[in-house]
């Protein structure tokens, strides 16, 4: 069930960051949000990752959000290298 106060908070949350993605950590929540947040802003789209559900209502915050995974798969490209190195290392190793 909606909870209303909490709702309000996360819509002015939401209002005041416009250029930036509002993300929640509840699954449930952002589901439940997520139209009332589309009657608002026709334009927005919610995107699941991980434990967060991102929200963005405008371009920018969907450039930024943009960035943030590009970001995100260098970071894990890199330390998917950095794996691979020590698996051969290990597996180079005799003993």
């Amino acid at each position: 069930m909606m909870d209303w106060e909490h709702l309000e908070f996360n819509m002015r949350d939401l209002r005041k960051q416009k250029g930036k993605p509002f993300c929640l950590a509840n699954e449930e929540v952002a589901d439940e949000m997520f139209p009332y947040v589309l009657a608002e802003f026709p334009e927005a789209v919610m995107v699941k990752q991980g434990i967060c559900q991102y929200i963005t209502v405008t371009k920018r915050a969907r450039n930024e959000l943009i960035k943030r995974f590009q970001i995100s798969i260098l970071n894990h490209e890199k330390e998917i290298a950095e794996i691979n190195q020590a698996m051969q290392t290990l597996k180079a190793e005799k003993g």
